[in-house]
């Protein structure tokens, strides 16, 4: 199956880092048996609605 994964960090004073997510959300669609074919990340805050990954994500349109 071939999968889309997307890591948000929703503050900076936390020390949040999408790598990470993404690290762990690749290893975890490789237990699954899926083919990782779009990464999204976001670092901006939901507070305005700037989330361009997500908004990406689910639209299946590409940020880059």
């Amino acid at each position: 199956m071939k999968v889309a994964i997307y890591a948000r960090v929703s503050t900076d004073d936390k020390g949040q880092d999408p790598l990470n997510q993404l690290l762990e959300l690749r290893e975890f669609a490789t237990r699954q048996g899926w083919t990782v074919v779009r990464e999204y990340t976001d670092e901006a805050t939901a507070k305005n609605g700037e989330r361009t990954g997500s908004t990406c994500s689910f639209s299946g349109r590409s940020t880059g």
